[in-house]
């Protein structure tokens, strides 16, 4: 039965046509109506390019184009029109001639364009630590994806930045997405890290033993530090060390800082002095005789050797704690020059001898003399190296230690003996009685 169904169509468009032929029985000329088509080219545009409309028309005079969606009209015969979003448009076309108007639709498909993508990146060398600028180029995109092999980086930002803390090369990609789907982009960044410029200082720059010496690490492009000294005794990871040598002698101290683009070291010399000496005494007794030993008690520090002195010339040795015996009295200005492996220094104090005061007295024998008798004077003084004698009433005078004298006449002597030593002098009197002398008897006899 389906097979008929054509046959019959024709068979009645033909009893059609001869009944329209016949039916007029008039001989009047009728004018054709217009027959209206058109193509469009490109036949799958996309929004944002230009599509060229050609029709095809027979009896036209005037064309009338519209679209649904609206947007597009035209009357011209071959009009060209730019779809600005993708979607399905019916295109409708309707003609006009003499013999009436006549009009067709077709449906025209924008597809959305497909996005492109690119970018750049400066630096186009980037280093550890240094902030890189992306720059993406593209077309018919609305959002972004960022990413990198190895991970660290992602963005969702048209133009990101960031900042690589680790060297290597890592596999950039943008992942571009728009309307018309989604399209990546890779490209290779190598990241390099500058090798470390190594620098330190250290003050005080002529240090002693034991004395604290700081370390001043101006080093750059670096995140670890190693020091260390030859001969051995300094060691530290310390960015900023301090270090006491416990030694004299030149230590050759280095530093090897590590970082991102390598390790470098860099070696300076530190050359440790000695202590300096320090000279100092004390001395015992603090306000010595003439006479008496005086005891030095060396107080210095960081020496080995010393030499004694004094002024007035007279004291001198190079043993640590001497002792002397000053003879006579007087200040003396006591040096002692202190040398040790650091240099020398000397101390100088002044020591002031002094003379013992003297001591007076004597005695007298006989004790009771008589007028013409010798008397002997004894002098039992002390610290004296002179004396003098005198009497009142005068009669006797004399400056030897111990005098003989004899009064002439019976009376009391008030007799002084004065000392004179380096201490000073000093006088005593005693009174000396001389009595008369006993008649001499006259011996005679006779005789008968």
């Amino acid at each position: 039965m389906q097979r008929k169904i054509p046959y019959l169509l024709l068979l009645l468009a033909s009893i059609f046509v001869i009944f329209s032929c016949d039916s007029g029985g008039s001989e009047e000329d009728t004018t054709p109506k217009p027959t209206v088509d058109f193509s469009f080219s490109p036949t799958d545009p996309v929004a944002g390019q230009q599509v060229s409309f050609t029709s095809t028309v027979t009896n036209a005079t005037s064309y009338s184009w519209s679209s649904n969606p609206a947007g597009f009209t035209s009357t011209a015969a071959n009009p060209t029109y730019t779809f600005a979003t993708a979607g399905s448009y019916t295109i409708n076309l309707s003609v006009t001639g003499p013999g009436g108007t006549s009009q067709t639709s077709k449906t025209i498909t924008v597809a959305a364009p497909a996005p492109t993508a690119d970018f750049s990146f400066t630096p186009a060398n980037p280093k550890v630590g240094q902030s890189v600028a992306f720059t993406s180029t593209v077309a018919n995109v609305t959002s972004y994806a960022w990413s990198s092999d190895p991970a660290g980086f992602s963005s969702t930002q048209a133009n990101p930045q960031h900042t690589f803390s680790a060297t290597g090369t890592y596999q950039i990609t943008l992942e571009a997405t728009g309307p018309g789907g989604t399209v990546t982009e890779t490209k290779a960044i190598t990241v390099t890290a500058d090798a470390p410029v190594v620098g330190f200082s250290f003050a005080p720059t002529a240090p002693k033993i034991n004395e604290t010496v700081t370390f001043t690490n101006t080093t750059v492009n670096a995140t670890t530090y190693a020091w260390s000294s030859v001969p051995a005794g300094f060691t530290s990871t310390a960015e900023n060390p301090q270090h006491q040598f416990a030694t004299a002698g030149t230590y050759a101290v280095t530093l090897t800082a590590t970082g991102p683009g390598g390790s470098e070291s860099l070696t300076q010399n530190v050359v440790v002095a000695d202590l300096d000496p320090i000279a100092g005494f004390n001395f015992s007794p603090s306000n010595p005789l003439i006479g008496q030993e005086v005891t030095f008690t060396n107080t210095s520090q960081n020496a080995t050797s010393y030499q004694w002195s004094s002024v007035p010339a007279g004291f001198s040795s190079t043993e640590a704690n001497p002792k002397y015996t000053f003879a006579t009295p007087g200040s003396y200005e006591v040096k002692l020059v202190a040398t040790g492996a650091g240099g020398s220094d000397e101390s100088t104090q002044t020591i002031v001898v002094t003379a013992p005061a003297p001591t007076v007295d004597f005695s007298f024998s006989p004790s009771n003399p008589t007028a013409g008798q010798e008397v002997t004077f004894t002098s039992v003084s002390t610290n004296a190296v002179s004396c003098e004698w005198s009497s009142v009433p005068a009669g006797f005078s004399s400056t030897e230690a111990n005098p003989k004298y004899t009064f002439a006449a019976a009376g009391t002597y008030e007799v002084t003996l004065k000392v004179i030593g380096l201490g000073g002098s000093i006088s005593v009197s005693k009174n000396v009685v001389v009595s008369a002398a006993a008649a001499t008897p006259n011996a005679d006899f006779s005789f008968s």
